[in-house]
């Protein structure tokens, strides 16, 4: 166990220092002057993200091009932090929650999500990333962490008794009774309800973070 979490702590730290020390200024390359060919070329830095360039030639900015999207990201873009998919400098359960949404929705790709590196989001991803959080030495129980990190600084002060957001969600979040209000509770979701979600789920684990709506 000891030697899994030190494993676990040596890829957060080895992801984090790629990350710091592999970032060079990357030039934004123009679409526009490698020819009109649908040959994918590589990837290269637009400015803002790493994209698949197609043309007919690199001409002389191979040095600019990259075989994997990943090999970019990490090259070019010095704002990406591996498993921190809000961008929030913090790897934590809200990750997670976003992580598990993009699986669900099918949404795009994200590199950020893509732990294994490789080129895929999946249930391995919410693993890693699961165990990289716990590997913290996080001593709060599940509830505190939701509660603490979620529920009290971006829900209570909308969801108060008697509140508009309260009424029309027929939910109240204030902290004393936010877990009666959410724990094994059918959502007001047609949808959800007939797939057998309910709000806040009590089952542990990954299967548990699964059927929370």
């Amino acid at each position: 166990m000891i030697y899994r979490q030190s494993k676990q702590k040596l890829l957060l730290l080895f992801i984090f220092l790629l990350s710091i020390v592999y970032t060079q200024d990357c030039e934004a390359l123009n679409s526009s002057e490698y020819g009109d060919c649908e040959t994918p070329l590589g990837y290269v830095w637009s400015g803002y993200d790493c994209i698949l360039m197609y043309g007919c030639n690199m001409g002389e900015d191979e040095d600019f091009f990259f075989d994997t999207y990943e090999e970019c990201d990490i090259s070019c873009n010095s704002t990406t932090y591996f498993g921190d998919l809000n961008n929030d400098s913090f790897i934590n359960i809200i990750d997670i929650v976003q992580l598990v949404n993009i699986i669900l929705n099918d949404d795009t790709y994200d590199s950020s999500g893509d732990l294994n590196f490789d080129e895929f989001i999946d249930i391995i991803d919410v693993v890693a990333l699961v165990n990289l959080i716990l590997s913290n030495n996080e001593l709060r129980d599940t509830w505190e962490i939701i509660n603490e990190d979620i529920i009290i600084p971006k829900c209570a002060s909308c969801h108060y008794t008697g509140s508009f957001y309260a009424e029309l969600s027929d939910l109240i979040l204030e902290e004393d009774i936010a877990y009666e209000q959410l724990n094994n509770r059918a959502p007001n979701n047609q949808s959800a309800n007939e797939n057998g979600l309910t709000l806040l789920s009590n089952e542990g684990g990954l299967y548990g973070l699964l059927i929370s709506y």
